[in-house]
């Protein structure tokens, strides 16, 4: 890469003069490199030497530029190191243009991680305005400062004799490397959401190259692929609303579609795509909200059937029920929302057993969805004229959800995306709930949720 970098300049500044050595070539490259920012990896975000300032004027252009065409500078320019790239983009600011080009660093990005992408995969996941260079450095700094060290540390303390693992360019390690990342945790949302990002971007360059294997023999490994990315997109619509909020559920949707093809009996698979269902009931009205209705209610039961556990299937249908009660109400039916309502406390019921033995978890789920229930049993009672019923439904609402805020153990599971999903927007102003929705936490809910 050495003659190449020899060759731009001396093509610019003496274009006859021949080289004598290869001593003089390594004096020019490593005069370059300290004239750019050393020791400084293009990876680092905070310290990016290509965004530094240029005090020479620009050389004419190259003969190198002249005569072959952009696309062959980019493929070129993807051969060369982070040190080189740095001294390329010291020549003059023409040179620093091409090494800030995004399509550089498209090339750049499918070369080091998605080699085997065909057209097809990078348009379906990459939008013409996509940020390459944004993402290639996102990626190696997120890789270097937590990956690394998570990975390392794993290697030592419980695979040893797995190896060095963490180097080879295998589905499975891309899948690993996700997994991992999933498993960190923070209530930063910014951190949150870069790390899910690049979490998302591990599943894509297992998913190229598993479509590459000819025995395709751990079809449960392979399955888990699509099912942790579409875990990955529902930590990505954290905090999104309306159109885009669907649009990462049908994507979400869509990666359960694929894992349940390679694994269809596989009861998380078909938890997940139950609870990605439910969410999208939200977002759908009349024929489409009934049939997505129907098939979350068979999801979750077919899970029940392949093995999942019967408690967390029935706090899901019994949840599936509140969220259609909760959409029949802003909709002013509310005769058909306290029958939804009848049918989830009889879910709820069946958990009784459970909350008396002391299972937290699921004494937080009843107590927080009676707290749903009460609330809307409240508008519908109000809505018929019986306001010493309805305040009565109030009391019960709001004494169950201060309990779910202050009662040991349960305020853990306590979170915005809860408050969010279930209450009503006119009691968002009042002060109860303002001080219980300050002292709730934004977390990474599991897909249990």
């Amino acid at each position: 890469m050495a003659s190449f970098l020899h060759f731009w300049r001396r093509s610019e500044r003496q274009p006859k003069q021949e080289i004598s050595s290869d001593v003089e070539m390594k004096k020019i490259m490593n005069q370059a490199r300290r004239n750019s920012a050393e020791g400084v990896d293009l990876g680092d975000m905070e310290h990016d030497p290509l965004t530094c300032s240029m005090d020479s004027e620009p050389c004419p252009t190259s003969m190198f530029m002249e005569f072959l065409p952009r696309e062959i500078h980019f493929v070129i320019l993807s051969f060369l190191d982070a040190s080189d790239l740095r001294a390329v983009a010291q020549i003059n600011k023409e040179f620093r243009f091409f090494v800030l080009d995004d399509m550089l660093w498209k090339t750049m990005y499918l070369k080091r991680w998605l080699a085997k992408a065909d057209n097809n995969f990078v348009s379906k996941y990459y939008p013409r305005d996509f940020e390459w260079r944004e993402m290639y450095q996102r990626r190696i700094s997120v890789e270097k400062k937590y990956l690394n060290e998570m990975m390392e540390e794993m290697s030592r303390r419980n695979r040893p004799e797995r190896g060095n693992w963490t180097e080879t360019n295998d589905w499975r390690c891309y899948l690993r490397k996700g997994k991992l990342l999933a498993k960190y945790t923070t209530e930063d949302l910014q951190e949150f959401l870069l790390l899910a990002s690049i979490e998302q971007e591990q599943y894509k360059s297992a998913a190229v190259l598993a479509n590459y294997e000819k025995e395709k023999k751990d079809t449960g490994e392979l399955s888990d692929i699509y099912y942790y990315w579409g875990r990955c997109i529902k930590d990505l619509s954290r905090n999104k609303a309306g159109g885009d909020k669907l649009k990462n559920l049908l994507e979400e949707q869509e990666k359960y579609q694929i894992a349940a093809q390679i694994e269809p009996k596989d009861s998380y698979i078909l938890y997940s795509w139950a609870i990605n269902l439910r969410f999208q009931l939200e977002h759908l009205e009349g024929e489409q909200a009934i049939q997505v209705y129907k098939d979350s209610s068979k999801k979750y039961r077919t899970a029940l059937q392949y093995g999942y556990l019967e408690k967390y299937v029935l706090w899901g249908l019994g949840s599936l029920k509140l969220h259609m009660a909760k959409k029949l109400i802003c909709v002013g039916k509310e005769e058909d929302a306290a029958k939804y309502l009848d049918k989830a406390e009889k879910k709820y019921s069946k958990l009784q057993r459970l909350w008396e033995e002391g299972d937290v978890l699921t004494s937080f789920s009843l107590c927080f969805n009676y707290s749903c229930i009460f609330s809307s049993r409240e508008k519908i009672v109000r809505a018929t004229g019986k306001k010493e019923e309805a305040e009565s439904f109030r009391k019960r609402s709001i004494d169950k959800l201060k309990e779910c805020a202050s009662k040991p153990g349960y305020a853990e599971y306590l979170t915005l995306d809860l408050l969010d999903l279930w209450y009503f927007d006119e009691i968002r102003d009042e002060q109860w709930f303002k001080d219980i929705y300050t002292k709730s936490k934004p977390k990474k809910l599991s897909a249990t949720w």
